[in-house]
């Protein structure tokens, strides 16, 4: 942690499903130390929630593993694609004993781009992203990761990990999500 400050044995994370074949199941996991988010886990594949991993359970499955082991107490889960996303959830989190999560659902009509150029500031101020060196490009961390260098508005690479920072900030940080995707101006 920088600075010689603890990081919070909680975590909060952003779930945001895939859309489409070419997009990727996204859950960014982070545990807050001062001012400061670490991203400190991830999942990430090109798979609906309900597809199966090599080791023949599902990506929910997997989502739930890493939200019980992080400790995760908040989970934005956005629902564009799948409505009933906090009832399957919770199902899996209560039928393993975990209670601790809150979810909170949100459906995004702002255009990802226009999120994530309006969040670009924030991730770079408050988002701290693990070393490199620390995971193999192949890993989901890794992955993760590459995409969110690789972004850039004109190119419009693969958004799927930069979006789900995006609304970790919109959230967690400006507190956005459910008040409105735009700032508003208040005339006196």
């Amino acid at each position: 942690a920088q600075n010689g400050g603890k990081r919070s044995n909680v975590c909060k994370a952003v779930l945001d499903p895939a859309r489409t074949g070419k997009d990727k199941l996204s859950l960014g996991i982070h545990s807050k130390c001062g001012d400061l988010e670490y991203l400190v886990d991830c999942f990430y594949e090109h798979t609906p929630l309900d597809g199966k991993m090599a080791d023949g359970r599902t990506a929910l499955d997997h989502c739930v593993d890493l939200i019980i082991s992080k400790n995760v107490v908040k989970l934005v889960a956005e629902t564009n694609t799948v409505s009933n996303i906090k009832s399957q959830l919770e199902e899996k989190l209560f039928a393993r004993g975990y209670r601790a999560c809150e979810i909170i659902e949100t459906y995004t009509t702002q255009n990802k781009e226009e999120k994530i150029f309006d969040n670009q500031s924030t991730i770079q101020e408050y988002v701290v992203f693990p070393s490199k060196k620390l995971y193999g490009r192949a890993s989901m961390m890794g992955r993760y990761m590459k995409d969110i260098t690789n972004w850039h508005k004109k190119t419009k690479g693969n958004d799927d990990s930069i979006d789900t920072e995006a609304m970790f900030c919109d959230h967690f940080i400006r507190g956005n999500i459910g008040k409105g995707n735009k700032a508003k101006l208040l005339y006196l």
